[in-house]
């Protein structure tokens, strides 16, 4: 059986503890699952100033709160507590320096992608979209 087996390319393996295989069971199992897509928010902002430049369009003058922003991660718009955009920065600055993160508690200017409709007194929430790997977990308590 065992030449057989080399000959199959499948590999053979041996326990004395039950749990040993278990583990060795999970851990390829685990390998063949997807990472899951996970929301983080990593900072927010609230829009002091809206500056409409003809050539670009409307660009939020933003105080950070907390956290930070990045020019690839993503932003929610809230108005009266309703969310009225979720959706990509275009452009992120600091004073008039293209910058690819801004930390609290700094201000920036923000032009968003595909949206004009920003208004002084927005809330911002930043959020960024990661790969997290999936695990699997097996119940070892015994019945």
């Amino acid at each position: 059986a065992r030449s057989q087996a080399e000959e199959e390319g499948v590999q053979i393996k041996l326990y004395e503890i039950i749990f040993d295989l278990i583990d060795d069971l999970k851990k390829a199992l685990e390998g063949l699952l997807e990472p899951e897509e996970v929301d983080e928010v990593v900072g927010h902002g609230e829009v002091k100033q809206v500056f409409k430049i003809k050539k670009l369009g409307n660009i939020a003058g933003v105080q950070l709160h907390d956290g930070y922003v990045t020019k690839e991660g993503l932003v929610r718009v809230y108005r009266r507590n309703e969310e009225i955009f979720d959706g990509k920065i275009e452009s992120l600055k600091h004073y008039k320096e293209e910058v690819n993160k801004v930390d609290a508690p700094k201000e920036c200017g923000i032009k968003l992608l595909e949206f004009d409709g920003i208004q002084e007194g927005d809330k911002l929430e930043f959020h960024v979209k990661k790969q997290v790997k999936r695990t699997l977990e097996f119940n070892k308590e015994e019945n």
